[in-house]
């Protein structure tokens, strides 16, 4: 997981682009390390954060763990992949966030920052960021 920190959103930036949005803080994935972190941001007042995500749901890995072993630590119980995941999706307040599924996040521009992403529902989107997490497990595949 890489998290980056970054200045304001540029407004002359944001100004060559017609389909755009701001994010205090986007989230690259939605597994448990995603959720985690939006999470913990909403506790720590981050107000507009915006989650990419590739496939159509939260969990990322977990969905496909149906083993037990996962939330000891954090929920004291022995439970399943599926079983953690949504317990992590029920702690985190959904009204504050601008999810978007069937997403995939195809460059990172840093020096402008922002996430070029591809949806078939809404096409192109430039979406800018003060905070970026890249949370999911292609998150090398973003460096040139």
């Amino acid at each position: 997981m890489f998290v980056f920190f970054c200045e304001a959103v540029d407004k002359y930036a944001k100004t060559r682009y017609k389909l755009f949005m701001e994010a205090d803080l986007l989230i690259i994935g939605a597994g448990a390390g995603a959720l985690s972190c939006a999470f913990e941001a909403q506790k720590n007042g981050i107000e507009k954060i915006a989650i990419i995500e590739k496939y159509e749901t939260f969990g990322g890995i977990l969905n496909q763990c149906i083993h037990s072993g996962f939330g000891t630590l954090i929920f004291k119980e022995d439970i399943t992949g599926p079983e953690y995941a949504k317990k992590l999706i029920d702690r985190v307040d959904f009204s504050s966030l601008k999810i978007f599924f069937n997403t995939t996040a195809l460059k990172i521009d840093f020096l402008k920052r922002f996430v070029y992403v591809f949806s078939p529902e809404l096409g192109a989107i430039r979406i800018f960021f003060k905070a970026l997490i890249v949370a999911g497990k292609e998150c090398c595949n973003f460096w040139d």
